[in-house]
């Protein structure tokens, strides 16, 4: 029985990637976009994959990619970064040879009011879109899977949504500068081999569209814990959930 998310079998046009970890026996579903490798294979759960902080990432390369005016970067996930002091990343898009263009971490603090979760752009400008505090603090800490994503879109700010909701937005729009080339999306750490986030991730997914740009809601199903996220291309899948 799948705990995370569930998203529809198909999407639209958007969608750059989308992958699903665990699945009982360890297995790396990439439904869409290219197979993400492993290094130092994170350890497979039934509801995703573990991982311990170190060295355990996964990466793919999108070669050839041609300019974005919008960008998405969205997980499932529990216990993020536990370990106070920790800044860990969940993921990084970024292209060669270049700082970081999206990436997604958190920081778990000794003192919990200084906790946070952030979605970062950055283009010789950074643009911090950052939720502090000990709600963020209760998110990182805690075993119940939530979706958490930052999105993007040339003119306006960054955004972080947590579990359908906007909780912090850059203070200034982005002129987002996604030119044409070649990334790599890491999952578990940035690309540089830093921050790794000690973590359990269940779902990602990568968009060439700014997905989310308000509220949403976070859709449950059955024992109450499967979920799915409803936006633009994510509709409720009619029926029983495999």
């Amino acid at each position: 029985m799948r705990p995370f998310a569930v998203y529809p079998a198909s999407f639209d046009g958007s969608t750059l990637g989308w992958w699903r970890f665990g699945e009982r026996g360890g297995r790396l579903d990439g439904v869409v976009g290219p197979t993400l490798a492993k290094n130092n294979t994170p350890t497979p759960l039934d509801e995703g994959y573990k991982f311990a902080g170190s060295t355990q990432y996964l990466e793919g390369a999108f070669a050839g990619q041609p300019a974005r005016a919008a960008l998405t970067l969205e997980c499932w996930g529990r216990a993020w970064a536990t370990a106070t002091g920790t800044v860990g990343a969940l993921g990084e898009y970024r292209r060669a040879g270049f700082p970081p263009l999206l990436l997604l971490r958190a920081l778990k603090h000794a003192t919990p009011a200084s906790s946070y979760i952030r979605g970062t752009y950055w283009d010789g400008t950074q643009y911090d879109a950052q939720w502090t505090g000990a709600a963020a603090d209760a998110v990182l800490a805690g075993v119940t899977p939530w979706h958490v994503a930052v999105a993007m879109a040339n003119g306006s700010p960054v955004r972080l949504f947590v579990n359908g909701v906007l909780v912090a937005a850059s203070a200034a729009s982005v002129a987002l500068n996604a030119v044409i080339g070649n990334y790599t999306l890491r999952i578990g750490q940035r690309v540089d081999g830093s921050a790794p986030a000690a973590s359990i991730l269940d779902e990602v997914r990568l968009s060439a569209s700014a997905r989310y740009a308000a509220n949403f809601p976070i859709v449950r199903f059955q024992d109450g814990r499967r979920a799915v996220a409803r936006g633009p291309g994510l509709e409720v899948m009619a029926g029983a959930i495999p």
